[in-house]
């Protein structure tokens, strides 16, 4: 009886860390680049044009969150 107890609690523990990684792919496929868009909105807010250098930083910014979402994507899918 509990050989079966423990093989559940093992079995149920494995889907737990399943569903995790299903939520996280779903995360990231859905928000697409939404990193650095709060930054931008923010930056927005004030009613000046932005700068370029401002907009260079934030591009770097969404560029970076990007490709760290893709690394993470990648482990995972290990």
């Amino acid at each position: 009886m509990n050989d079966v107890i423990s093989t559940l609690k093992s079995r149920r523990s494995e889907l737990a860390l399943e569903l995790g990684r299903i939520d996280k792919a779903i995360a990231i496929l859905s928000n697409g680049s939404g990193g650095g868009t709060g930054k931008a909105t923010r930056a927005r807010a004030t009613g000046k044009p932005m700068s370029a250098a401002m907009k260079a930083k934030i591009g770097r910014g969404v560029r970076k969150a990007f490709l760290q979402r893709k690394r993470e994507a990648k482990a995972n899918s290990r």
